[in-house]
């Protein structure tokens, strides 16, 4: 198949993911990666056209972290107002046994499995509905092979050409990328190592969550906004407003790493009532 003059991109990240991946890269504590930055930084150097950027996040509820729900908040407006077409769903836990000694203790256990249904869903949607040319995948997870593999029968079906490619971020010179592997990308789809500074290019600033902001007593999916509301299972969606395709901007690294004198150990602690703390330094 012959490629198109200018192929048209639609990237998908999980935001949870590339936390945890540029965390164990690049030490980096928070979620301050912009994928619209990425996405057209990339598409500038291959020469795609970045037709959609796509986000997914399990956002912690409430009760089991109420900074890391706000900050996700935060963060969902925020990329929403780049032009990422975000979809949250609140994090769904369930309650298993754990042995500890010779006895049983209650524990609560985070289900992951929203995120992927719903990027696979809306891949194997763009890519039917002829959306794209090029699937970028900023992940190195092997439970998408079957997912590239799909996509790949779909493009032979429309006789039509396809490119994949699994972008992950990267540090050279990190040998425990060579311990775990974490050098290669998805089989079979081209790679992308997204390097420290081409990371650092692409990021926000963070929003904290303030303490005193008023937070509602319920998870509902109103606390993203009821304009984001997609059925009545706590499952939230937002839409996009269109990409800004012009230069990256470089921030300086204050902008990017902000970090906290209180740990979120500490921070639980506080609104347990269990330590005093100053609220000035909280995070």
């Amino acid at each position: 198949m012959v490629a198109p003059e200018q192929p048209r991109v639609i990237s998908f990240i999980d935001l949870q993911w590339w936390l945890r991946a540029s965390k164990f890269a690049f030490d980096q504590q928070l979620p301050n990666l912009n994928p619209a930055k990425l996405t057209v930084a990339l598409a500038k150097e291959h020469g795609w056209d970045v037709a959609m950027v796509r986000a997914y996040v399990d956002v912690p509820t409430q009760q089991s972290s109420l900074w890391w729900h706000q900050l996700w908040r935060n963060r969902i407006d925020d990329l929403e107002q780049s032009g990422v077409i975000v979809n949250a769903t609140l994090q769904r836990t369930r309650t298993a046994w754990a042995v500890n000694g010779n006895e049983y203790e209650k524990v609560s256990v985070r289900s992951d499995v929203e995120t992927p249904f719903h990027l696979i869903q809306d891949a194997v949607a763009d890519v039917a509905l002829n959306s794209c040319d090029v699937v970028l995948l900023f992940t190195r997870e092997t439970k998408y092979l079957e997912l590239t593999e799909y996509l790949k029968s779909v493009a032979v079906q429309q006789k039509r050409w396809l490119k994949i490619v699994s972008a992950f971020p990267y540090q050279a010179d990190a040998e425990r990328h060579v311990k775990y592997n974490a050098h290669n990308g998805i089989d079979k789809t081209d790679w992308i190592r997204v390097g420290y500074e081409l990371n650092r290019e692409c990021t926000d600033y963070i929003r904290k969550p303030v303490l005193d902001q008023p937070v509602p007593d319920t998870d509902a999916v109103t606390v993203f906004g009821t304009d984001r509301i997609r059925d009545t299972q706590n499952h939230v969606t937002g839409t996009g407003t269109g990409i800004d395709t012009g230069d990256v901007e470089e921030l300086s690294v204050d902008d990017i790493f902000v970090h906290s004198s209180v740990s979120e150990e500490e921070y639980e602690r506080y609104l347990r009532g269990e330590v005093e703390v100053d609220d000035s330094c909280l995070p």
